[in-house]
């Protein structure tokens, strides 16, 4: 259990950080053949000013491929044994690199909790009065019910 915990743990965990980039980030790139097309279109408005829509144009899903994914395991894997082989970086290591930083920056969970409070100390004293404040600790989201005979209630 041990010895496949040592070959299966890098692998969840390049698994776990490109999931989680592909969820959180997208991508900027004039690359068309990167990613595999996503089904989400992307919604032009009319106010967008030329140079923001070519910019927003670029931004793309993040929708890479398990052929993808796995070879780009491998080449991070054997960059660091035979370098002379990978000596020049894909943007998919660039990806996989700097998404692998921002989600080690902003999953920090003492950032995560100080944001928070920051905020609530926000709302409390400058963004919301004391009858907003009660109505927004008393909302129905807010109580649990115990009087209520089934879960429905």
């Amino acid at each position: 259990m041990i010895c496949f915990g040592f070959i299966l743990y890098p692998i969840s965990e390049h698994s776990f950080h490109m999931k989680a980039i592909k969820k959180l980030y997208i991508a900027k790139t004039s690359n068309e053949s990167l990613f595999r097309k996503s089904k989400s279109k992307c919604k032009k408005s009319k106010k967008d000013s030329k140079n923001a829509m070519v910019q927003t144009l670029q931004h793309k899903s993040i929708n890479v491929t398990l052929f993808q994914s796995s070879s780009l395991y491998l080449r991070n894997t054997l960059a660091e044994y035979f370098p002379i082989l990978f000596e020049k970086r894909t943007q998919l290591q660039k990806l996989y690199e700097v998404g692998t930083e921002k989600l080690d920056h902003e999953m920090n969970l003492v950032k995560i909790v100080k944001n928070l409070k920051f905020l609530r100390i926000l709302m409390k004293k400058h963004l919301t009065d004391e009858k907003l404040q009660f109505e927004i600790r008393h909302d129905k989201k807010n109580v649990i019910d115990l009087d209520a005979s089934t879960e429905e209630d």
